[in-house]
């Protein structure tokens, strides 16, 4: 029992102690992000201050108490990235917390303050840390939802998004978190804007199954991409640096970081995730829904044209 308890204790040293900085960064953050290298979860990259932190994330016990989930490619011998496909459970579904509001606060204060400060604004104390801004929760707009464009997220969204990350920004899978205090957090992200007051939240868009990925639907979704003039941001490779990608700004001014469609996507993994993000967009940034613009055999064709640039 004597070295249980040792053990125990130690499991937020033993997190932080692969860098130095680990243990400063992981205090002030209070995170359960882990570094790049040891679990392959690919964050945002942090801004070099000259404070030595180099490449990492908050860190804390995310490394010991949970890495992500992932995929590894065959042969590819890399990481994908964290799917956000992953379904809620019974469990998550129906959580319901009599904890008082100042509970709540504290799963924030641990998890969610440092970098969305403590109005929910995103100017956190370690938010200037990474490239990508901070999401804002007062503006009640999130990238990553299963709702139409401009509508606010459902809670499963939420939830996904705190369980699962976001690929390419700060923001880690808090794998490590229970269902319980996801509830919570949702709750309290939702108080921070009059949005969700106001408006009711969106219901999930309707997804028709897609055709098989062959050589002529990705042609197919080639031309479309031509011609919906998707290069001018993404390049004709999907690599980024298009003409137009050093111009683009978030809906709050900050810069917008185009997603490499060669690599991993911000919004998960599957063709239905990107069909998803393809007809809702992210919102908030400059990749705005093609809902209206094109039908949904089309969008099935462009998802197996991007799909096809990560081969």
């Amino acid at each position: 029992m004597r070295t249980t308890i040792i053990m125990l204790l130690s499991l937020p040293a033993l997190a932080c102690a692969s860098e130095t900085a680990a243990l400063r960064f992981g205090r002030e953050c209070g995170s359960l992000a882990t570094t790049n290298s040891s679990t392959g979860f690919l964050p945002g990259r942090l801004v070099d201050r000259g404070d030595s932190e180099g490449d990492m994330t908050c860190s804390r016990a995310g490394e010991v108490l949970g890495a992500p989930r992932r995929e590894i490619r065959p042969g590819s011998g890399a990481p994908d990235a964290v799917k956000l496909t992953a379904p809620i459970s019974p469990t998550e579904k129906s959580a319901s917390s009599p904890k008082s509001p100042t509970l709540e606060r504290a799963g924030y204060q641990r998890y969610c303050l440092s970098c969305h400060g403590k109005a929910g604004d995103g100017h956190g104390s370690s938010a200037k840390r990474f490239e990508s801004a901070a999401t804002d929760f007062t503006r009640g707009a999130y990238k990553c939802r299963s709702t139409p464009s401009a509508t606010l997220p459902t809670d499963d969204d939420l939830r996904r998004s705190i369980r699962d990350g976001l690929f390419n920004s700060g923001m880690p899978p808090f794998v490590a978190v229970g269902p319980l205090q996801i509830h919570d957090l949702v709750v309290l992200l939702k108080s921070f804007s009059v949005r969700f007051q106001r408006e009711p939240q969106g219901h999930p868009i309707a997804i028709p199954p897609g055709p098989p990925s062959d050589a002529t639907t990705v042609a197919r979704g080639a031309a479309i991409y031509d011609r919906l003039k998707c290069a001018n941001c993404h390049g004709p490779l999907g690599r980024g640096g298009g003409p137009g990608a050093s111009n683009l700004r978030n809906d709050d001014g900050t810069e917008a970081h185009l997603t490499d469609l060669a690599t991993h996507y911000k919004c998960g993994e599957t063709p239905v995730d990107l069909y998803r993000t393809l007809m809702t967009g992210l919102d908030g940034t400059p990749m705005s829904s093609y809902a209206e613009t094109i039908e949904p055999a089309e969008t099935w064709d462009l998802v197996h044209f991007v799909l096809s640039l990560k081969r």
